[in-house]
């Protein structure tokens, strides 16, 4: 008996998260015979541990890595332990068009695409799914023909899985709070090395700032699943020694970087499901600050949290759909680390000026993009602050952050309007349903 294939393509953290975890979980609720295949294809933003978070993807059977998916599109080898099921839809969710196109291609399967507008190849796409009605009108200057575009919301909000009332919220937050009545700001640092290398540092200094300046916070750390152990501890490495990515005013080097003992061996010890919380005092140039870190959903974290310190990124939508006020923190002390699209993310490997040419293209990248929150870019306008510098410092988040803490009129506006910007969910299940379509003969 031949089974049907929906073979998704993803790239990198926020795809993974917020585009193919919530599909997956439709396509099982609603086509629970449907083989569900995933080729990750190779991409500058990855954090390298995409592979191992879509392996323990509830309702993925297959996971081709980045290597083995080149090989296969480019040159037809067929990856280790998988085949083609002989019939199925090719569906993007991340990654290069042109790869997801030449994938339908080798395996002969129709292709659909989720885009928020961006598009190139648009004849090879049977379907093309767009968030709102903006991405549709994107998606048809790019040549996309009119009946082949589906405007079915946000997959982000899917992924957010929002509580319905409060009731629902405090029990979705519950593994955290424990009765803790403190008001929670919730710390989002992003999962790739260079992210904690750099803004991590920022975002725990300011911690320490407001725990000086507002008494009655508690900081919760929220540790994505694509974090290692070795780039979080390098992390908090730096967020002991300096501040803004210089040593002005390191820490002394006799205090430990992570009180007490052992707290990241407890907080990477096991894989439960349910979460790992750690409290943990972090050194810092401005100070000592007690941070709990949580490492399980994340939204157990926006459910509870009254604001977010965030890097930009997938998490800002997830933590708009929640109705969490944010200050979105971009620090550009080390432009060259930062991915770019296309060539120019390659530039940094030309010897001698490489770096200093990639650090001049990043900068100037950031200085056209008039907004980084994803919420921000979708209303186009600014409802979050967005705090980017090339000399980012903590206090100048704390200052933003306590601006916030100390006008609940100006927070409670905030959340309801970053809610009404994200949209109604449902478009997992309008992409699902879309996509079965294809595999009909």
């Amino acid at each position: 008996m031949v089974r049907d294939e929906i073979v998704f393509t993803v790239n990198s953290p926020g795809e993974v998260s917020t585009w193919l975890a919530p599909t997956v979980a439709a396509l099982k609720r609603l086509a629970p015979d449907v083989k569900a295949t995933v080729f990750i294809l190779p991409c500058l933003y990855a954090s390298g541990t995409e592979l191992d978070v879509v392996r323990r993807m509830p309702g993925v059977e297959a996971v081709v890595s980045p290597r083995e998916s080149l090989r296969y599109i480019v040159g037809g080898r067929l990856p280790a332990g998988w085949r083609p099921a002989g019939r199925g839809a090719v569906v993007f969710l991340g990654g290069e068009l042109l790869l997801a196109a030449l994938l339908s291609k080798r395996l002969g399967y129709p292709a659909a695409a989720y885009t928020e507008g961006v598009m190139n190849a648009p004849a090879a796409f049977s379907r093309v799914f767009v968030s709102r009605e903006s991405a549709r009108e994107q998606a048809l200057r790019k040549g996309v023909p009119k009946d082949r575009i589906r405007v079915i919301g946000d997959l982000m909000v899917d992924a957010a899985r929002v509580a319905k009332d409060e009731a629902e919220r405090r029990e979705v937050s519950a593994p955290l709070t424990r009765g803790d009545e403190r008001r929670i700001v919730a710390i989002l640092p992003g999962s790739r090395p260079y992210e904690l290398r750099h803004t991590f540092p920022v975002m725990l200094g300011a911690a320490a700032l407001l725990a000086r300046w507002a008494p009655g916070l508690r900081f919760v750390v929220a540790v994505s699943p694509y974090t290692t152990r070795e780039a979080l501890a390098r992390g908090l490495e730096a967020s002991a020694r300096w501040s803004c990515g210089d040593e002005k005013n390191p820490a002394s080097a006799s205090e430990p970087v992570l009180s007490p003992p052992g707290a990241l061996e407890r907080l990477f010890a096991s894989d439960a499901g349910g979460g790992t919380l750690v409290d943990a005092t972090v050194t810092t140039p401005e100070g000592p600050v007690e941070v709990t870190f949580w490492r399980g959903p994340s939204r157990v974290v926006m459910a509870g949290a009254a604001l977010a310190l965030t890097i930009p990124g997938s998490n800002t939508a997830e933590l708009a759909a929640w109705g969490v006020p944010m200050v979105v923190t971009m620090p550009l002390s080390s432009p060259e680390e930062v991915p770019l699209d296309g060539v120019l993310g390659y530039i940094d490997k030309i010897p001698l000026i490489g770096r200093s040419l990639k650090a001049k293209a990043v900068l100037r990248a950031v200085e056209r993009t008039p907004f980084v929150a994803l919420p921000n870019r979708i209303a186009q306008e600014l409802i979050v602050p967005e705090l980017r510098s090339t000399r980012l410092l903590p206090r100048e988040v704390a200052e933003e952050a306590r601006r916030l803490l100390d006008e609940p009129e100006v927070l409670k506006s905030m959340g309801s309007r970053l809610v009404e910007v994200m949209g109604a969910g449902g478009g997992a299940e309008a992409l699902v349903r879309e996509t079965l379509k294809l595999l009909q003969p």
